[in-house]
């Protein structure tokens, strides 16, 4: 059933084109965008819970759907071409995800949005790996083209074509990129694989096409794609239809290295004219603010300078304060007034676009509102109504969550009522940072990919490249981002973003830890420009973080202090690089320096971030902790520091230097084994900064001090407390369920008497880890507990008696036995137990194991002399224990046992006396009244008939059904006997008297 259907465009005769998809992820919320040149109709189907699907009547296709790699919720995303139009099949790798439709009419952008679903177990699918392409075969017949692609599995594939572009996509499955394509065909003008992951390919025919179908062979090891035809192009729409956009070329970073070649661009600037002031600002940060990997120097950089962090760990770290004002650009500055001109006619028109340039935004608003309200001719009023938009924006900037919406109202109504000013392309670019700003990323991706697809060599399309290379780079998305700036270079060469392009590179290299190729990339830039130093000195700020993360920390102080001292008094971040040139001393070991340069720093800059820092580094005592790699761990604890976090984190609660000395101070708890106050500590981090620089060093420390607390409550012997710590520090444990994790909650469930859960998680850890048998034994254990025999049979089989050390052998034949025997396997059994009883087995098995043995050797024929053995001995050592509960019943089973074996072997004095001590063990009348009525029987079989009495009155009395009911039945019996005697006597003598014969002798 359609789940919603939106009419746009109803009845048109022209259908919409799909010029471009993409898939973008954030968090728990993926969007599928999909680029239209005009609106379109669309339905959305549930086909079942994993599967979508969006129906696009009157629409056909020019694009490849878009790869969900790591998508979190989708799964997979197909296309169909039919009669009626286009079908887009979204499969999800859960049940039950949400989808949401929205179509932006100014772009023509349909965003489907999902969210949430339940997603399968990891490692689910994975014994099911896709088909793998191992051939591509061209050809054809005379009145067609073939493309046939054989797999190694079964594969299916959708196709769609337009015009004389075909487009197949594999459902499922890849292919090697090492595979060769046989064969050619000259109706084949280009073959363009588009993606490998599902694989996906792109054919450029010489003619139109006229009819394609897709025919699998060999139950689908093999599919033929057949392409015919020779139709007319269709005619140009009319004048009227909006203008079209060309289908655009397919994302690089999408595509396999090489499989495209893309013509570059024009570098010829579009009418829209080059970028107004101010457009550099998101363009560079300074090395503080840039998020990164640490090499292998293991100390970390110094915050606020560069976050510290692990070997393979990212931080994302965010944009300087805008109280401070934005970053400085580095290079081709952009001139100003580009969007709007200055030599225009009209005084207020001009007075307006002046005071834009000046950034005197109300005045340049206010001058722009004039010139629409004095009856401008359209090129002024156009002009105007995009300068307002821009001078609102630039207005409100610092604050776009709030004016958001309002801006891109402006910026819409201008494009609706001036759709063909050369204003166009900078205000989809604005509206694209202002998305940007807001947060919406997926949004602001969508404008910069529209503008690239519509007005590719306009100067606005080059800016965009740039600005989503700093989305990426935002993202921690620094691969992806260093693609973005590679091809920026590659497509507009020679324009204004090449130095920002560079400059984005660095950055991303930065991210990535990749510190030689970011002193390579500086030195191409002061290639370039040699005096670009002077002008931007964080370009050697750069330069010497580079160098102290490679460790080389000469080099790093030489470069540092030449920033330092370039501007000592003005340079952005002057008390961060004074305290980083401390750092460069300190890793050196040179402290007596390096406490002079701190000192040097707390008092140039008593208030600020780098000046506090300096202040807790002059108070930390260095200690060398190699089990843990960053910097915040290699202090010893003191109360000096303890005293200095304190103190920073009230006095800059909302700065990163106060968020370090939190996350210091977690640290400091950890190391004086205060586990729960370093939990509370990071806890109280995260929560009162989400977005805090310092979140993967806080979330390891987390991690760490959970684990510990964990440890410690099972070292306290309190597994209570230990699995409600679990449940409440699971989000904090990277890998909850590690071995060690899973280990413990084990133990927690087996001593709190949860053993099935216990015996659960043993049997995923010996399925985890096939060299350790001893957790198969361990399950078998709590199984045993519960009574499971058969289940604990089961779980021995995995247990190789060899692999394991004497103890554990010991166990497994306890186990092995007892269960056998309880199973009914009474010579199996007896062979696990009689080799158990060989060993130097411990006292805690000797007397159940006899026990058993003897209860096994009771069911074997000609074998209850060795079982009465097995028992007394198992009656000995049960009795080791005598104050137990335990040993106490189990003493009261073996003897009462004994006592019923030795009346089989018509032993009737041993028989009584195993009986007797039951007797004495036996302290509930539940336990005493089965053992009662077994005295009972070998009294009477000796004779005791008083004593048989005394047993049946004493049983008759404990109330106990079915034995005193069966006690008193046999009392009355023996009661009305005297009198059966004496009426039988009576009759006998009446009848003996009748006949005349004499009476019997009483």
């Amino acid at each position: 059933m359609a789940i919603l259907i939106l009419l746009l465009n109803a009845g048109g005769v022209w259908a919409a084109r799909l010029n471009q998809a993409s898939l973008t992820s954030e968090g728990q919320i993926s969007r599928l965008l999909l680029f239209f040149d005009m609106p379109a109709e669309y339905s959305l189907d549930l086909l079942d819970p994993r599967v979508v699907a969006l129906r696009l009547p009157g629409s056909i296709s020019g694009t490849g759907m878009p790869v969900p790699g790591g998508d979190s919720i989708i799964e997979a995303v197909t296309a169909n071409s039919n009669s009626q139009g286009l079908d887009i099949i979204i499969r999800t790798r859960g049940a039950g995800a949400t989808v949401q439709p929205s179509f932006d009419e100014t772009s023509n952008i349909l965003t489907l949005e999902f969210r949430g679903g339940i997603l399968p177990p990891a490692g689910a699918a994975a014994n099911d790996a896709p088909p793998q392409i191992t051939a591509i075969t061209l050809g054809g017949r005379s009145d067609a083209v073939r493309l046939q692609l054989s797999g190694d599995k079964r594969m299916s594939a959708t196709v769609h074509g337009n015009g004389d572009v075909v487009l197949l996509n594999l459902e499922r499955g890849g292919l090697d990129p090492e595979v060769q394509i046989y064969g050619s065909d000259e109706r084949v003008l280009a073959m363009e694989i588009q993606n490998l992951q599902p694989f996906a390919v792109m054919l450029k025919l010489s003619r139109q096409l006229d009819s394609y179908q897709i025919a699998p062979q060999d139950d689908g090891l093999i599919l033929d794609m057949i392409l015919a035809g020779s139709r007319v192009p269709p005619p140009p729409p009319p004048s009227g239809r909006p203008v079209e956009i060309p289908s655009p070329p397919p994302a690089p970073s999408s595509l396999p290295s090489g499989a495209l070649t893309q013509e570059p661009a024009s570098s010829s600037l579009s009418a829209a004219g080059p970028l107004p002031d101010g457009d550099e600002d998101d363009l560079l940060l300074s090395p503080s603010s840039v998020a990164q990997v640490q090499g292998h120097s293991a100390r970390g950089a110094m915050p606020p300078l560069l976050p510290p962090v692990a070997p393979g760990g990212l931080t994302v770290v965010a944009g300087p304060d805008d109280s401070e004002g934005p970053p400085a650009a580095v290079g081709d500055r952009q001139p100003q007034g580009g969007m709007v001109g200055a030599s225009l006619a009209g005084g207020d028109l001009a007075a307006a676009v002046t005071s834009l340039e000046e950034g005197r935004y109300s005045e340049a608003l206010s001058g722009f509102e004039n010139v629409l309200q004095s009856s401008p001719s359209p090129e002024q009023a156009a002009k105007a109504a995009y300068g307002m938009a821009e001078a609102y924006f630039r207005m409100n900037q610092h604050d776009i969550t709030f004016y958001y919406t309002r801006i891109m109202d402006m910026y819409q109504a201008a494009m609706v009522n001036y759709p063909d000013s050369d204003q166009v392309p900078k205000a989809m670019l604005m509206m694209g940072r202002a998305a940007g700003m807001a947060g919406e990323n997926y949004r602001a991706r969508a404008y910069y990919q529209w503008l690239q697809s519509r007005y590719r060599d306009s100067d606005a399309a080059a800016w965009s490249q740039i600005y989503l290379g700093n989305l990426e780079n935002s993202e921690g998305n620094y691969g992806r981002a260093i693609e973005m700036f590679t091809n920026a270079l590659v497509l507009w060469p020679d324009s204004a973003i090449t130095n920002s392009a560079y400059m984005g590179l660095l950055q991303s290299y930065f991210g990535l830890a990749q510190w030689q190729n970011a002193i390579t990339m500086i030195d191409a830039l002061l290639a370039r420009n040699p005096g670009m130093y002077l002008e931007q000195p964080e370009m050697l700020h750069y330069l010497g973080e580079a160098h102290y993360q490679l460790q080389d920390y000469g080099k790093a102080r030489d470069y540092l202090l030449w920033a330092y001292n370039l501007q000592p008094g003005s340079i952005k971040d002057g008390d961060i690089l004074l305290t980083r040139i401390g750092d460069t001393y300190r890793f050196e070991k040179a402290y007596r320096a390096s406490g002079e340069i701190y000192n040097q720093a707390v008092a140039s800059f008593p208030n600020s971030e780098g000046g506090q820092v300096a202040k807790m580094r002059l108070a930390e005592v260095e200690e060398e902790d190699s089990e843990h790699p960053w910097e915040v761990f290699q202090v010893r604890p003191n109360n000096a520091a303890y005293r200095i976090y304190l103190n920073t984190m009230e006095q800059f609660a909302s700065k990163p230097v106060g968020q370090l000395a939190t996350l210091k101070l977690a640290v400091w708890y950890y190391k004086t084994t205060a586990f729960s106050q370093s939990i509370q500590t990071a806890q109280d981090l995260l929560s009162g900064h989400p977005e805090t620089i310092f979140r993967t060093e806080t979330e390891y420390v987390l991690d760490l001090s959970a684990r510990a607390r964990l440890r410690e409550l099972r070292d306290e012997n309190d597994p209570a407390g230990l699995l409600k710590e679990y449940v409440r520090l699971r989000p904090h444990l990277k890998q909850p369920e590690s071995e060690d994790m899973l280990q413990m909650l084990a133990w927690g469930y087996e001593n709190s008497g949860l053993y099935d859960k216990a015996a659960h998680l043993w049997q995923v850890l010996g399925a985890r880890n096939p060299g350790k048998p001893n957790y198969w034994v361990d399950a078998a254990r709590n199984l045993f507990v519960e009574d499971k025999q058969e289940e604990v049979l089961e779980v021995l089989k995995e247990v190789n008696l060899d692999e394991l050390d004497p103890e554990r052998q010991q166990e497994f034949l306890f186990l092995e036995g007892v269960s056998l025997n309880r199973r009914g396997r009474y010579s199996e059994a007896a062979l696990a137990l009689q080799a158990l009883i060989k060993r130097d087995m411990p006292d805690n098995y000797a007397g159940q194991a006899f026990m058993n043995l003897g209860t096994a050797l009771s069911h074997m024929p000609g074998r209850e002399q060795d079982a009465l053995r097995s028992l007394d001995l198992a009656e000995y050592e049960l009795g080791k224990e005598p104050d137990q509960e335990a040993m106490r019943s189990l003493r009261l089973l073996t003897t009462l046992q004994a006592g019923v074996l030795a009346q089989r072997l018509d032993d009737k004095n041993a028989a009584l006396g195993y009986l007797q001590k039951a007797l004495q063990l036996s302290r509930d009348p539940k336990d005493r009244a089965p053992v009662l009525y077994e005295i009972f029987l070998s009294q009477r079989a000796l004779g005791q008939t008083g004593e048989m009495m005394k047993s049946l009155e004493e049983l008759a009395g404990l109330n106990i059904s079915p034995w005193s009911d069966t006690a008193q039945t046999i009392l009355a019996d023996y009661r009305m006997a005297p009198e059966l005697q004496r009426v039988g006597r009576q009759l006998r003598e009446a009848g003996a008297g009748a006949a005349g014969e004499p009476a019997p002798a009483n």
